[in-house]
């Protein structure tokens, strides 16, 4: 087979997946599933696909296809890691969500860094520069321009933010290498739903690894199939509120990639969240609409001569993997060895050994008290008043009960 199949009639010829594509349709009209139905198609065609995991669903490919699952936060899947000099200044600040003012700072730090030979892998790394930075101050003015002490607490106080959603986990040594992604019929899923709380990092670190490719690969051209086929899910939140000049980059990116054998696939609800400089690039395209039924979408891509086809309206074959999240087994066998030896433990367990003491007399003393609650109300004859008591001090009790063994 030469063609990557959707459904009866829609196929795109594999040596032309490298013209990129864009998936569309709102929650619930079975677009994740024609994202995974195209997914399984290019590995078993030997093509390795990137693609992130946002809702949990798609790990389910690990049914049918060779996976990985790479996580920046190093539980659910392998460990990502990407130095904060390699990371670039201008995605940096987009992550850190800076102002034009505040990124012109960040940048100087960077290249303060890079000439007087600094260390710059980790958060810490660039704490310590932006404090070196700005002890210096009036010489580095002079050399790179203003530094400004205001932009480089925003800058310090955004750090924090980051570490806070555990991003110092992700820079550090040793960096990953993009061409592990390389390797043939690999699926390498990033577990992205703990990142999703961190759009901004999330579309940061997406374009990165784009990026990482594009330096990394060479030009070869249309080849018989692509080296790789990349799938950017919630592809909206990589160009909301975009700064022009990383737009531009982003648009040169997906233009230049394709020589790369790389192909690129937008992932969103709307065609409008994609700029149209970027959306006429895009020979391949699925419609899910919620004025079709659920999995039938409007298909349009090139034929085996490299010219457009006409419109079709397809049902999207199913993948040949059991939909659906994984289960707990099933997960653990892409989590890292210490993650998946380490037990669950139960609310509480890690509270020091008085506090149980305690607990366990405090509940002691209620049990007698209700008892003697109970044998008072018996005899006086006020079981009613008793029942509304234990229901009230139960719905009382059960919040603060909770909240403390947090």
């Amino acid at each position: 087979m030469t063609a990557i199949t959707l459904g009866r009639g829609a196929s795109i010829p594999l040596r032309y997946a490298n013209r990129h594509g864009l998936i569309t349709g709102a929650t619930g009209t079975g677009k994740t599933v024609s994202l995974m139905r195209l997914a399984e198609q290019f590995s078993r065609q030997g093509v390795p696909v990137f693609l992130a995991d946002v809702k949990g669903d798609i790990a389910a490919l690990s049914r049918s296809c060779p996976v990985e699952i790479l996580d920046l936060f190093g539980q659910a899947g392998r460990p990502l890691n990407a130095s904060v000099r390699g990371f670039g200044a201008d995605l940096l600040a987009r992550a850190l969500e800076l102002t034009d003012a505040q990124a012109g700072t960040l940048e100087i730090a960077f290249a303060f860094v890079r000439d007087r030979g600094l260390p710059l892998s980790t958060l810490a790394d660039l704490r310590a520069a932006l404090v070196r930075t700005l002890a210096e101050r009036e010489s580095v003015s002079i050399a790179y321009g203003q530094v400004s002490a205001a932009s480089v607490g925003v800058i310090q106080r955004a750090l924090m933010r980051l570490e806070s959603q555990d991003g110092a986990r992700f820079f550090g040594s040793p960096a990953f290498d993009v061409a592990q992604l390389l390797e043939p019929e690999r699926v390498s899923i990033l577990a992205a739903d703990k990142l999703m709380t961190a759009p901004r990092v999330y579309s940061a670190f997406l374009l990165w690894l784009l990026s990482e490719l594009y330096e990394r690969l060479p030009e070869v051209g249309d080849l018989d199939k692509p080296r790789l086929v990349f799938f950017f899910d919630e592809s909206h939140l990589l160009f909301q509120d975009c700064p022009l000049p990383l737009l531009r980059r982003i648009e040169q990116t997906v233009r230049l990639i394709r020589s790369k054998g790389v192909g690129v696939w937008f992932v969103s609800q709307s065609a409008n969240d994609v700029p149209p400089l970027v959306r006429e690039q895009l020979a391949t395209r699925v419609e899910h609409d919620r004025s079709l039924p659920v999995g039938v979408a409007r298909f349009q891509s090139i034929d085996a001569n490299g010219r457009p086809t006409r419109v079709l309206t397809v049902k999207a074959d199913l993948p040949a993997c059991a939909l659906g999240a994984l289960s707990e087994t099933e997960r653990r066998q892409f989590m890292p060895p210490q993650a998946a030896q380490t037990p669950s433990r139960p609310i509480g367990a890690d509270l020091p050994p008085w506090f149980e003491i305690a607990l366990y007399a405090i509940c002691a003393a209620l049990i007698v008290a209700f008892l003697a609650f109970l044998v008072w109300a018996i005899e006086t004859g006020r079981l009613g008043v008793c029942a509304a008591f234990c229901v009230g001090a139960w719905f009382a009790l059960r919040g603060r009960i909770r909240a403390a063994l947090r």
